[in-house]
């Protein structure tokens, strides 16, 4: 194995150590980045086994250029995508630490099919604050908390959510499709909408302790839908319990085109069965 360090260089210098060390070895490499801007114009800005990347703490990091992560990639520190760069991960984004996802001026991140978003490190927080997609990938909360509270995430048919720490989403979202979780996923705030057409499953249990469900949601056969203490909950939805919804607060369901402050419905029950259909407003 190969070490390649990258630290405190000019737009390009990434690029051209990446390769010249991919044309000089085919032997692993990993590369080393503790600040600066990576830029890879001109040069494929793929990641591949057995190469792998290590983001080091160090100066601000700024990924300034569309890359994809096939291999792994292990981040110690925040780094920033920037002026609507897009990083794809099919491999592992391994968030080490209470570090985050950051963007300058509009970024992506987008995780495959194969991808995996996990945080391996650190008791607190590490935020997801770029514009999000997740193609069926998996999201790891192995200690800590992975917090979606930028907006506008979408969780789309296959996602997973995994690990003993929790993932919370916090601000407006999509969800599609089957959403597996295991018992780690909260939802604190904002709209959280089902798809419109064939909604969101839940296919795990959630928890849920703020904000609006709208759009078509589905609590799967033997899963449950946890509505517990925290801000207002509100049923905007067509909403269809095949398992259990386990209220432990006031859930407000609209009905048709009536006001917050008319929906005066509370649902009290510890648990139900069978199904709840309330017609969207």
């Amino acid at each position: 194995m190969r070490i390649a360090t990258l630290h405190t260089f000019p737009k390009n210098v990434i690029a051209a150590a990446i390769a010249a060390a991919m044309s000089t070895s085919a032997h692993a490499v990993t590369f080393l980045w503790s600040t600066g801007n990576f830029d890879v114009s001109g040069v494929p800005g793929v990641l591949v086994p057995p190469d792998t990347l290590g983001i080091a703490s160090g100066g601000t990091k700024y990924l300034n250029a569309g890359f994809a992560n096939q291999s792994t990639v292990t981040a110690t520190d925040t780094i920033y995508v920037f002026n609507g760069s897009t990083l794809t991960n099919d491999g592992t984004y391994d968030l080490h630490g209470d570090v985050n996802l950051a963007n300058a001026y509009g970024g992506y991140f987008v995780n495959g099919a194969t991808g995996v978003l996990r945080k391996s490190d650190g008791v607190g927080v590490s935020d997801v604050n770029l514009t999000f997609t997740n193609d069926g990938g998996t999201i790891e909360a192995q200690t800590g908390t992975i917090r979606f509270g930028y907006g506008n995430a979408v969780f789309n048919d296959g996602s997973r959510f995994q690990g003993a720490g929790q993932i919370v989403v916090s601000s407006n979202a999509s969800f599609s499709g089957s959403i597996g979780t295991s018992g780690n996923l909260f939802l604190t705030a904002g709209t959280l909408t089902g798809a419109t057409t064939g909604g969101a499953v839940l296919g795990g249990d959630a928890h849920w302790s703020g904000g609006s469900l709208a759009g078509i949601w589905t609590v799967g056969a033997g899963r449950t839908l946890d509505a517990r203490s925290g801000a207002v909950k509100y049923v905007n939805a067509t909403l269809s319990n095949q398992g259990t919804i386990a209220a432990t607060d006031d859930v407000f369901v609209y009905g048709g085109m009536r006001s917050p402050t008319e929906a005066s419905t509370t649902f009290r029950e510890t648990s139900t069965s069978g199904i709840l259909t309330v017609a969207a407003s």
